[in-house]
């Protein structure tokens, strides 16, 4: 018996991102994009029982507002670059935070970045008008 490959792409407004081989089996499973702030992309996927993961894609100039984590956040780099305040990550990296990491991820690289994240706990952002989003934080990441 022969089975058909799971797709090894994802697509946001007309860019293809090449997925590595443990991540495919997401692609069916992952719902439509959607613009969270100003150059900040996200797509939902559904990991059933074992939790909720997001693609999430910083185009240049796109950062996330500057957050710790209420429980375990990690990240793999899938495609591009970004920043947080802490380290400079790229393609392959794979990042563990926790609520003893205070940090703002953006990308300023010509092509963005794509990751893949899990999160147990909501997000807790940290500073500015950003924390007016903390009660509904549950409801982006």
């Amino acid at each position: 018996i022969v089975t058909e490959a799971p797709p090894a792409q994802i697509e946001l407004e007309g860019r293809t991102f090449n997925l590595p081989r443990p991540l495919r089996r997401y692609v069916s499973k992952t719902g439509d994009w959607s613009r969270l702030l100003g150059k900040v992309w996200q797509a939902p996927v559904d990991l059933g029982p074992i939790g909720k993961a997001n693609f999430i894609y910083m185009e240049k100039g796109g950062s996330v507002p500057e957050h710790t984590h209420r429980g375990n956040e990690l990240t793999l780099v899938v495609n591009g670059e970004f920043s947080d305040g802490i380290a400079h990550y790229d393609s392959g990296d794979f990042i563990t935070m926790n609520g003893e990491n205070t940090h703002t991820p953006g990308s300023e690289a010509e092509d963005g970045c794509l990751v893949f994240t899990i999160v147990d706990q909501p997000l807790h952002f940290t500073s500015g008008i950003a924390r007016l989003l903390n009660p509904f934080s549950h409801l982006f990441f």
